[in-house]
């Protein structure tokens, strides 16, 4: 068990103020210092408290982890001097303070319970009370407690147990994203955990655990998260009807069971309460958009982020000061090109080999393939948020 002292309490409560404070969680805004401020005030602190720990005896993926951490900053920091593009300076000084945080996290001892499987534990919370939400909103259409502007483009709903940036009160249409701006980032952050988590999944002992882990999966087909939702569902459906693919797929029986009931009875109460589904219609074709000529659609960012490509093919449009469409297989590649690239994605590199080093290899292969459909659809994983959970799934004490 974790033993809540001063020891522990501490470096995991900067831990947690630190993946507050940054986008895309949208709980940023009720922190006293919002933008950054906060999450360098805890890296300053945790960098202090690092003097009174003993030298860490880190893995070596570890140790390369933190090593393309620093080459990634400076990466930033070129490009930023290059361009005059202060996005880039924020993120060399965002990655740069993400270190001491990580290291004084590493420096604790998770001895009964692996950190990654508590953060497996959270988001099965957070996803069952999305669902319920979705249901609640569908039932009772009630109005948003609150809501604020997170971005310019982009306004944020506090309902029952979650935030969501799409919310129509006539048809009880939302898109829960729990404490994150938009739920594909909820979905990007729990696939993450899903994978490196999953190899702890055993045949379900209890039925409380069961129900909550089947809540999980079924937010997928909430969150209008493409790729994360056929994954899943796919997955689930297959492994069902095949009892051969039980060997890749690590979900019971009685888990199968009690996800497809809960579908179809969500699918029920959708056909039945839903008054207007217009509005989920419009927003679902949009999402397929081929349309050339607006500003908007995913096809249409790709053609554009591969025409950028072909002509920066080596360091991309971010020498430029430009930023990429984004959201297709392209967007890394046209903003950074192909050294960008390389240099973008390090990090999840190691922490994808520190997760496969723990599977067999019908697993690895199963991690892998996973990841096509993810990476297609949602390849901007270049942030300090992201190196925070990533590299609080490769804790030391998970071997």
């Amino acid at each position: 068990m974790i033993r809540l002292n001063f020891s522990t309490l501490i470096p995991v409560s900067l831990y947690i103020i630190s993946f507050i404070s940054l986008s895309p969680s949208i709980l940023r805004f009720v922190l006293p210092f919002a933008n950054g401020v906060t999450f360098l005030g805890a890296s300053i602190c945790a960098f202090c408290l690092l003097f009174f720990k003993q030298r860490l005896n880190l893995p070596l993926t570890n140790k390369y982890f933190i090593s393309s951490i620093y080459i990634s900053a400076f990466y930033y920091l070129l490009l930023s001097l290059k361009s005059d593009n202060m996005i880039y300076f924020v993120r060399f000084t965002q990655f740069l303070a993400a270190i001491p945080i990580l290291l004084l996290l590493w420096s604790i001892k998770f001895k009964s319970i692996p950190f990654n499987k508590l953060f497996y534990s959270f988001f099965c919370i957070l996803s069952a009370l999305n669902v319920f939400t979705i249901l609640y909103c569908i039932s009772f259409k009630p109005l948003p407690f609150v809501s604020f502007s997170y971005s310019t483009y982009g306004v944020s709903y506090l309902v029952p147990f979650s935030f969501t940036n799409i919310y129509s009160q006539y048809s009880g249409f939302i898109r829960p994203s729990s404490f994150f701006d938009e739920s594909s980032t909820f979905g990007q952050y729990a696939f993450f955990i899903f994978l490196s988590a999953s190899r702890y999944f055993q045949p379900a002992t209890n039925f409380v655990f069961t129900i909550i882990s089947s809540a999980c999966l079924s937010l997928a087909l909430f969150s209008s998260y493409v790729a994360f939702q056929v994954v899943l569902l796919v997955g689930t459906l297959i492994n069902s009807v095949k009892k051969g693919l039980n060997r890749y797929l690590i979900i019971t029986r009685s888990f199968r069971i009690l996800l497809l009931a809960f579908l179809g009875i969500s699918f029920v109460l959708l056909a039945f309460l839903v008054v207007d589904t217009s509005i989920i219609s419009e927003y679902i074709l949009s999402r397929f958009s081929i349309d050339k000529i607006a500003d908007s659609g995913r096809y249409y960012n790709l053609f554009r982020d591969l025409s950028a490509f072909t002509k920066y093919p080596f360091f991309g449009v971010s020498i430029l000061g430009k930023g990429a469409a984004g959201n297709n297989p392209f967007s890394i590649l046209a903003e950074y090109g192909i050294i960008g690239f390389l240099i973008y994605y390090m990090p999840f590199l190691f922490f994808i080999l520190k997760s496969l080093n723990k599977y067999n290899l019908k697993h690895r292969i199963a991690f892998l393939v996973s990841l096509i459909p993810f990476m297609i659809s949602k390849p901007e994983i270049g942030s300090a948020s992201i190196l925070l959970l990533t590299g609080g799934l490769i804790h030391p004490s998970d071997t």
